[in-house]
């Protein structure tokens, strides 16, 4: 069976994101955590560089999709009752990022899951969890929860060199190439890593809703 991936749409939003992540990490935003050394080398990236860095087909940053212990402690925070009126930590950039990339998968997992799952590595439990939350809920939990936002693989040296030369090389061929190892990386890895988890932490979850979606994918 197919699957449809993102739509243009859907990746106009992702670039949208990546260039406003990018540029609170060139501002020194507190509230994103990355190694000095790729913070570093992304600050320094000329604008030509960073836009077709900020085009990769998803999401250079991660809001915990890996953690599904973290967000199923969602529903049991209490709420601040003003989204206008939240804690400290969203007057930082990387907060208010965190938030729009967390309402942007919320609305992509309700219309399209495997989509979702493409541009974030997301399990389609995560997304189908995501998707049930009210909206509400879901960007008041990303207000409010410290340290929500990181680079994706942040602890991977060989992934984010390959994204920070050939994946933004002025050759459309070379580009095109990192990005599709970068995707197949993003995949295969994020599933790898969710397993293990489970495996560790299968007494703390409930039983998922639903496998079919995760057979048909496989």
């Amino acid at each position: 069976m197919s699957f449809q991936g993102p739509a243009s749409a859907d990746l106009a939003n992702v670039t949208t994101l990546n260039q406003a992540f990018l540029e609170a990490l060139a501002g020194n935003d507190p509230g994103i955590a990355v190694p000095a050394s790729i913070a570093e080398r992304l600050r320094e990236l000329g604008g030509e560089r960073r836009t077709r860095l900020a085009r990769a087909p998803f999401l250079l940053m991660a809001v915990g999709e890996d953690d599904p212990v973290r967000w199923l402690d969602m529903p049991r925070r209490p709420r601040t009752g003003d989204l206008l009126r939240t804690s400290a930590i969203a007057t930082q950039a990387g907060t208010r990022i965190a938030a729009a990339t967390v309402a942007y998968l919320w609305q992509l997992s309700r219309a399209n899951p495997y989509a979702a799952r493409v541009v974030s590595g997301a399990s389609l439990d995560w997304c189908e969890q995501l998707a049930g939350a009210p909206l509400y809920e879901v960007v008041d939990f990303a207000l409010n929860e410290p340290g929500l936002l990181s680079l994706r693989f942040a602890g991977d040296s060989g992934f984010w060199d390959r994204l920070l030369t050939a994946g933004t090389s002025s050759e459309k061929t070379v580009r095109r190439a990192a990005r599709i190892c970068a995707v197949q990386t993003l995949l295969t890895r994020s599933a790898g890593q969710r397993y293990q988890r489970l495996a560790s932490a299968a007494c703390a979850l409930p039983a998922p809703p639903s496998r079919v979606a995760d057979r048909e994918l496989s």
